[in-house]
């Protein structure tokens, strides 16, 4: 009797301490919202989510929005990103209007750097600058001390400046503009200002 109570607890123990290990595996997960605002007016949203499983960090960010100039317009994008021991692997970014694929960008950590492709275009670039942040991380972290970030959307390094406190501009290609506010360490909008229109993530 004794040694079959003995075999019963010690598999007892053992299921227990393998759900312990299974559970300590998932280290850390984490999803916020933004809403989109065009002139005070909410035209869509964003989710963006982080997970960290062992070594790997990925983000997801999706956003949809409608809006109208002359047509009815429903634009969508996404966009995954990939690091693992805190070095950058991998972002996949997509964007459809209404429906239909616009831009699909893939790039992939290479032998001398990174490998860009523009997957509609069908061309292939190198990028040999390291990556050390990239704008997906600016949902979840305050880019503090960087003055170039790696834009996942447009396959460049971008200036970054601190422009206030909690501030930060970013300058995209052909022009475009946006700034992310923090507060305490923690992202609370995103302004982005275009030629037509102005818009304004803000943090639900």
């Amino acid at each position: 009797m004794r040694t079959g109570l003995g075999m019963n607890t010690n598999k007892s123990i053992f299921c227990v301490l393998t759900l312990f290990f299974v559970g300590s595996v998932m280290v850390y997960g984490q999803s916020i919202q933004f809403k989109i605002l065009n002139g005070g007016e909410e035209i869509g949203h964003i989710v963006a989510k982080k997970e960290t499983l062992n070594y790997k960090t990925t983000y997801d960010i999706v956003s949809k929005a409608s809006f109208r100039v002359f047509f009815q317009y429903v634009r969508e994008t996404s966009m995954k990103v990939v690091w693992h021991s805190g070095n950058f692997e991998s972002s996949e970014t997509k964007q459809l209007m209404n429906e239909e694929l616009k831009e699909h960008r893939v790039t992939k950590q290479g032998n001398a750097g990174y490998d860009c492709f523009k997957i509609l275009e069908e061309e292939k670039f190198s990028l040999t600058t390291p990556i050390k942040f990239c704008s997906s991380m600016l949902y979840f972290e305050e880019p503090k001390g960087y003055s170039h970030i790696f834009a996942e959307s447009y396959q460049e390094l971008c200036p970054l400046e601190l422009i206030a406190p909690g501030i930060y501009k970013l300058t995209l290609p052909q022009g475009k503009v946006n700034h992310y506010v923090y507060k305490n360490g923690v992202l609370q909008e995103i302004r982005v200002f275009r030629t037509m229109v102005d818009l304004v993530f803000k943090r639900v």
